[in-house]
């Protein structure tokens, strides 16, 4: 798997009641305190890269809630086609592959704005 670049385009499958099914518990430590946040793993498709399978790891507030200001309609260029969303890679997107469980699948966190130094490629 080729790793994703600033400005591909990925095709992210919409929130269904079947992604229950994908629905996972994420515990991590950030500044001294543990965090927790549900996480929908989500295959996705890299349409910059031959339509290349991309794992996610997508946080509820940015896939399921549509009344979030994060919710994944809101970045930058997202868009709904069909049954999908297709979202370009820029600033908001962190991709992973350093720790065990990046390694097992990507993971998507859109919380903050990532320096465009850290985006080249992840």
């Amino acid at each position: 798997m080729a790793p994703v670049k600033t400005n591909d385009v990925l095709q992210v499958p919409a929130y269904s009641q079947d992604s229950e099914s994908a629905a996972t518990e994420i515990s991590w430590s950030q500044n001294l305190r543990t965090r927790t946040a549900r996480y929908y793993i989500v295959q996705a498709k890299n349409t910059s890269q031959n339509n290349e399978d991309v794992p996610l790891y997508v946080q509820d507030r940015f896939y399921k809630d549509q009344d979030s200001n994060d919710f994944i309609s809101k970045l930058p260029g997202a868009k709904r086609e069909g049954d999908n969303w297709v979202v370009p890679i820029g600033d908001r997107f962190q991709y992973g592959q350093r720790t065990t469980l990046a390694r097992a699948a990507g993971f998507v966190s859109m919380t903050r704005k990532i320096s465009p130094t850290n985006t080249d490629s992840w």
